[in-house]
Order: structure tokens, then sequence, then C-alpha cells
């Protein structure tokens, strides 16, 4: 997987009866455990964090055809420009996201740098706070007001990568939780038409932080 923002890759289909178990199983082993208020890092990067995510998929024309589930973890650091920056995987090995995040700031790493992913705490003069990076072919929007509908508390963000080829348009919509991650999400891409669709949509249902 090369060092920037990639594609959520979509494991096998399972069936839908394992997943439940799956899920069931997980779920009992982390009500156990506690999660601190005050995570020293915006995002938790620490050494064997692990989130599991169920994943729905649909059609360009916006049919629901299958369900799946993905593990991402935390992985060795690497080092770029003189910063330290954590790759999170797929239970494959292949990144997924690559962070850096302390306690004010979350950057993610793209070919050719860092990009912001999020800030705290956010100037709320703006209900959108728009970033572009590296000749406007990557472009992060923050929305500052708070999100209430998810299972936490949480803010939006929008990341689109555009090159102007409709085949390599990759738009990530994200619901990102200081102190736990990415809670929710769908990827979204264009057809040759030109029109965007939301080809899946998954959502956090138990996590493992250190």
């Amino acid at each position: 997987m090369p060092l920037k923002i990639s594609d959520m890759k979509i494991p096998g289909m399972k069936l839908l009866s394992q997943l439940l178990i799956v899920t069931v199983c997980f779920f009992a082993a982390c009500k156990k455990q506690t999660v601190t208020a005050i995570n020293p890092q915006l995002y938790p990067l620490a050494k064997n964090n692990k989130w599991i995510y169920i994943d729905s998929f649909f059609t360009a024309s916006g049919v629901f055809y299958g369900l799946d589930s993905f593990t991402l973890k935390t992985a060795e650091k690497i080092t770029r420009d003189n910063r330290l920056f954590t790759p999170v995987t797929d239970q494959y090995d292949d990144a997924i996201y690559i962070l850096s995040s302390t306690d004010t700031t979350v950057h993610i790493l793209s070919d050719p740098g860092a990009a912001l992913l999020f800030r705290s705490p956010l100037a709320t003069a703006t209900p959108v706070i728009t970033t572009s990076y590296f000749h406007d072919s990557l472009k992060l929007s923050i929305f500052t007001g708070q999100v209430l509908f998810t299972s936490q508390p949480s803010y939006k963000i929008i990341m689109i990568q555009d090159d102007g080829l409709w085949q390599h348009y990759k738009e990530q919509e994200l619901y990102f939780t200081p102190g736990i991650g990415i809670i929710k999400g769908r990827d979204i891409r264009k057809t040759a038409a030109g029109n965007t669709y939301a080809y899946d949509s998954y959502r956090l249902v138990a996590y493992s932080l250190y």
C-alpha cells in the first residue's frame, strides 16, 4: 500500500450470521475496558489499538447489495519529514490511513506531504474550515459544529482527492470523535458521466484502546 490516503479495503463477503457472532463476542470483551475521558492524543495511536466496523455496500444507483466487517489497527510508527506517523492498517496489514496526532492536532499523510485532518479547539467563527493542498488536488473541510446524531458526539470531515480524472476521484465523509477516532463514514466515487455516489457506508461497532 503506498503511503497515501487510500480506499477502505473491502474484505471478502462473510455470512451475516458469522458477522453478528463476531460482533457480539467483541462487544462482550470490550465492555470490561475503560477508555479514559481525556486521551493524550486526539486520535489514539498507541500500540495494539483496534477499531471494528460494519460496512454496507451500494450500487451506483443506490441499491444496497451487501454487508461486511473490517478491522483497523495501529502498526509500527514511521518517520516522514522528521515527524512520527502511525499507519492505521486493515486486517491484511495494508495502510488505510497514516496519521500523526497530538493533543491539539491530527495530520494525515498523503503524498507529497501531510494535511490537517482535525484541530482542537476549533475556530467556530465559520461553520466550515476548508483547506486545499497540493495544487488543489486534495481539499479538506472540517465542520465546526458538533454532530449529535452519531453514536458518540463527533465532527464531520469531508476529504476530497480530485486530479481531474473521474476514475481517480475519491471523496470520504468522516465523523471523528476526539479520543476515539473515526466512528462513522462513507466513501463516494464518481461515474464516467460525472455523477457521484456513495458505494459504501460504515460505522464503528467496537474498539479497544490502550
